[in-house]
């Protein structure tokens, strides 16, 4: 499993369940479109030693590295003038990225 992570903080004064809601709005309309597997959406309740994480995490997974490249450039093109993307980055901060590949043992 290929995923993209984002990271990231609501800037001052943006309510936690507006990014929440359309967070998820967003990650379903992906989903509607077969550009990802699932996204999860998590918010960090206790950062313990990791004072500097961003508040929200979420999490697209795509089957292959290739399905991911195809998602993405589909994603660039179509999804992100989608109005909950629009919203979300005016309303966020301290935005991170990473690329993640599940690993199993055989």
């Amino acid at each position: 499993m290929h995923c993209y992570q984002i990271f990231f903080s609501p800037k001052d004064g943006v309510a936690s369940s507006e990014i929440i809601q359309r967070a998820h709005k967003y990650g379903n309309k992906l989903m509607d479109a077969k550009l990802i597997v699932r996204y999860e959406f998590f918010e960090v309740t206790n950062p313990a030693n990791f004072e500097a994480l961003p508040r929200f995490q979420m999490i697209s997974y795509f089957e292959t590295g290739e399905e991911m490249e195809a998602g993405m450039q589909q994603i660039g093109e179509r999804f992100l003038t989608e109005e909950n993307h629009q919203w979300l980055m005016k309303a966020i901060q301290d935005f991170k990225v990473s690329f993640i590949e599940q690993k199993k043992v055989a």
